[in-house]
């Protein structure tokens, strides 16, 4: 059976401020349809406020829009990649400055590959965090002829296994 994408995005949330409230911070949902986050977390001692957006999916990349190559001050996200069934999860944190360049530069770099055909990409308001950037370019021939070495170098940093460094870095939230 497949799951609703809102079941999962509400799986992702709940899971994430357990994980919180499992760490002695303060934790809770946002009113229901604030822009830019779903969780506030706060420290014990009411000293440090953070804004968190939950991203959840079963599958291996995030779906992200427009916005999310924009940074927010303090604002935390929290990926949440689950098994098909929601059984099993990998958590990734990030502040908002990184998830905005990651986002933004690899649309950036979509664009100036080809499609399938041989012709532009059109823009659009999606945008992915992904957890493997060289796909991008896994099917294009010589994509040195669409991108400069520091779109090249970009996709090289941020292949297979960049996230790692990410995966369950709850210190963000020790600042």
């Amino acid at each position: 059976m497949k799951l609703q994408s809102a079941i999962i995005g509400s799986a992702g949330e709940h899971l994430a401020i357990s994980l919180l409230l499992r760490r002695n911070l303060i934790a809770g949902l946002a009113p229901q349809n604030t822009e830019d986050f779903d969780i506030v977390v706060m420290t014990k001692s009411g000293q440090l406020l953070f804004p968190v957006q939950v991203k959840a999916s079963t599958k291996r990349d995030w779906m992200l829009s427009v916005k999310h190559e924009n940074a927010i001050k303090n604002l935390v996200y929290i990926f949440v990649r689950f098994s098909s069934d929601l059984m099993d999860s990998e958590i990734y944190i990030l502040d908002s400055k990184k998830v905005a360049e990651v986002t933004s530069m690899s649309h950036s770099i979509w664009l100036k590959l080809p499609n399938r055909e041989g012709g532009k990409h059109n823009d659009s308001m999606i945008r992915n965090l992904k957890a493997d950037n060289s796909e991008l370019i896994r099917k294009v021939e010589n994509p040195e002829k669409y991108l400069d070495s520091k779109d090249l170098l970009f996709i090289k940093n941020h292949s297979m296994g960049w996230l790692d460094k990410y995966r369950n870095s709850w210190g963000i939230f020790e600042k």
